[in-house]
């Protein structure tokens, strides 16, 4: 089964999708808007929505958007997916849970060089 297959198939999976739509397009108001609308509250406490945008930023900066590869890990709340920078081809783990409630809000965003 093919990445976009598998992500369409949960909450997680399709929130992921659009959530990385916008981070590669890299427009501080586009991630300003998404952070906004799919941040939960919880995730909004620990670090502030201009924080969050900066990060996603730089994420966007440092690797010039990234592909998904290969599903990982997939439930219905969560995903862990390995990308590829577009810039340099480096790989990348993404692990993303979010909310149980209708809008399925982004609870978790980690990061990080495979």
């Amino acid at each position: 089964m093919d990445v976009k297959t598998t992500l369409t198939k949960t909450k997680a999976g399709r929130r992921f999708m659009g959530f990385m739509r916008a981070v590669n397009q890299g427009d501080e108001r586009v991630l300003r808007t998404t952070v906004t609308q799919y941040i939960t509250e919880e995730a909004l406490q620990l670090h502030d929505a201009e924080t969050w945008v900066k990060q996603l930023m730089h994420i966007h900066q440092t690797t010039g958007g990234l592909k998904a590869i290969q599903v990982l890990a997939s439930d219905e709340y969560r995903v862990l997916v390995m990308m590829q920078a577009k810039s340099d081809h480096r790989l990348h783990i993404v692990d993303m849970a979010v909310s149980e409630e209708y809008p399925h809000q982004v609870s978790q965003f980690i990061q990080r060089m495979a």
